[in-house]
């Protein structure tokens, strides 16, 4: 019996030596060379370190604040803007994103707002959103704050004036993800008129376009957010491997805490309507969650690069 117990022990420490000595010799692309052990060891103790967890609630409370008067200044321009049923294009893209309950909660809110012309809103909405939001872009400067070597340090006014302007940039690229959909959606309906395509393949297709730059423009957000948002001594490269993972983790995460609300929570049922602020926050933390692990990722792949 024992001589069988320390084959298995003898089998399982040689397995392990071998995993070990093929992750010292192997890289991926993006990784500057860097072995997967060494990333993944220095990643382990960063994150052990760096309370992520505590991190990423900061993060996704300052994103909460913002969110609704966000929605406030967004969708009491609608009506202003001469596009047919713009509206109905951002609640439909928000639904498509949101857990089912969040998107309930804040479709009512939507529908109040755009139905009548409210000038002042408008400009209480704006600043309240912009303050929120460069507020909640400095919580992950701060986030993304190191004490290595390739780090610098920003001053209150230098981390202002950054999420400032990464704040807009972000706004001109939801902006661009907007126009997406409604051009899509317009070009989709000309061809078909034009040419009397109605089958049904036709609109998978042009569906699977629209989601495939939509995913790219995330991507690019994401990407943006790890260029821009750190205060590293030199640029790192504006594709990373944590862009790239935390655009898909977040897109598999938000499916799957989706599906699991919609068929499994009971939020509402425990803490009835404030359920659904519980849903929406604990959406935002764990996407906020994702785009720590993808900055730690970039950043174990840069100290060991250096």
């Amino acid at each position: 019996m024992r001589s069988i117990i320390q084959q298995i022990t003898d089998l399982y420490d040689q397995l392990v030596r071998r995993m070990r000595i093929f992750f010292q010799r192997t890289s991926l692309p993006g990784f500057s060379g860097i072995p997967l052990y060494d990333v993944w060891k220095f990643f382990l103790n960063e994150i052990r370190r760096d309370v992520l967890p505590l991190r990423s609630a900061a993060i996704s409370f300052n994103f909460l604040l913002a969110i609704f008067p966000g929605i406030i200044f967004l969708f009491t321009l609608i009506p202003y803007i001469p596009v047919r049923d713009l509206n109905v294009t951002i609640l439909d893209m928000f639904n498509q994103v949101l857990p089912e309950s969040g998107f309930e909660f804040l479709s009512e809110t939507i529908n109040d707002i755009v139905s009548i012309k409210r000038g002042g809103l408008l400009s209480f909405g704006f600043v309240l959103a912009f303050y929120f939001s460069t507020n909640g872009v400095r919580m992950i400067m701060l986030a993304f704050n190191k004490e290595h070597p390739i780090y610098n340090r920003r001053g209150f006014w230098r981390r202002r004036v950054a999420s400032v302007r990464l704040t807009l940039y972000l706004f001109l690229l939801f902006m661009a993800s907007v126009l997406l959909i409604i051009a899509g959606d317009h070009v989709m309906e000309r061809i078909q008129s034009q040419s009397g395509l109605k089958d049904a393949t036709w609109y998978w297709i042009f569906n699977i376009i629209k989601w495939f730059f939509l995913i790219m423009l995330f991507f690019v957000t994401i990407s943006m957010i790890y260029y821009y948002g750190p205060a590293v001594r030199v640029r790192r490269r504006f594709i990373t491997p944590g862009g790239s993972f935390a655009t898909f983790s977040s897109i598999i995460a938000s499916i799957g805490f989706g599906y699991f609300v919609n068929n499994f929570g009971m939020y509402n049922q425990v803490y009835g309507s404030i359920g659904t602020l519980i849903v929406l926050m604990l959406w935002l933390n764990l996407n906020a969650l994702v785009l720590l692990v993808g900055f730690e990722i970039n950043n174990s792949i840069d100290v060991n690069h250096v």
